[in-house]
């Protein structure tokens, strides 16, 4: 009999070993949770894109918070099915009315997780324990893929086009004309034809200029300088006699 009683102990000593270590394990990385240092928050979405109970909140890309549940409701006011998202976040993570909250995903096929973008300014009061917020819905990637289909298709239909084919040659005929007759310019230039080219190959020429610069910077009152010569009138014609005065 008192063997029976030392191995039922035992066994109720092991079982209660195994739940508790069980516990630590599963909640060592949201002890805070079991402290309860924190407040909720019940956001709402019109499509989740199937993001899960416990999975990160994340503020400023830094884990604040845990999804702690999800469920669907019918809003009479907008006649539609809404989803509302509860979670959890740390005392010191301060969300405001205005605050922009974005269901998001870690890379192209990861886990969905609530990304707070901006927790909001300083105008706007911020929200306590229990309060509602309207987060932004995410694009289904089937929507995406649609549209990029349908704008492929939209681009071949123009491109295909004769009107767009015509047009297209025409911008390429001028684009090589307008690069021969630049190559035209330059060589021209380089062969010291027009003004600009023999400024660049006529030494005496840009000699000229140099010297010329130099003295107005020696002597800039020349530029305001006057002609003071007269100019050369002719003598008046003599008076006739007969003319009145």
């Amino acid at each position: 009999m008192n063997n029976r009683n030392k191995e039922l102990r035992v066994g109720i000593f092991v079982i209660i070993g195994i739940v508790l270590f069980a516990i630590v394990v599963f909640s060592v990385g949201d002890l805070h949770l079991l402290l309860g240092k924190g407040y909720h928050l019940k956001l709402i979405f019109g499509y989740v894109g199937g993001l899960q109970p416990d999975v990160p909140v994340r503020l400023a890309g830094i884990k604040a918070g845990t999804v702690q549940g999800i469920k669907r409701y019918y809003d009479s006011a907008l006649d539609k099915d809404q989803v509302e998202v509860l979670i959890w976040l740390k005392r010191d993570v301060k969300i405001r009315q205005n605050a922009e909250i974005y269901i998001n995903m870690l890379g192209m096929l990861g886990e969905k997780y609530v990304e707070i973008f901006s927790s909001g300014t300083s105008e706007a009061p911020l929200l306590k324990d229990g309060d509602k917020i309207v987060g932004y819905d995410p694009i289904p990637i089937e929507r995406i893929t649609r549209m990029s289909q349908e704008n492929l298709i939209a681009l071949h239909e123009i491109l295909g086009s004769k009107t767009t084919k015509s047009t297209i040659k025409d911008i390429l005929n001028n684009t090589r004309d307008i690069t021969q007759d630049l190559k035209d310019i330059i060589a021209g230039i380089k062969a010291g034809k027009g003004t600009i080219g023999r400024l660049i190959v006529d030494d005496e020429l840009y000699q000229n200029l140099e010297d010329f610069s130099a003295d107005i910077k020696a002597h800039p009152w020349r530029l305001l300088k006057k002609d003071t010569k007269t100019k050369d009138t002719k003598p008046s014609k003599p008076r006739s006699p007969s003319a009145p005065y």
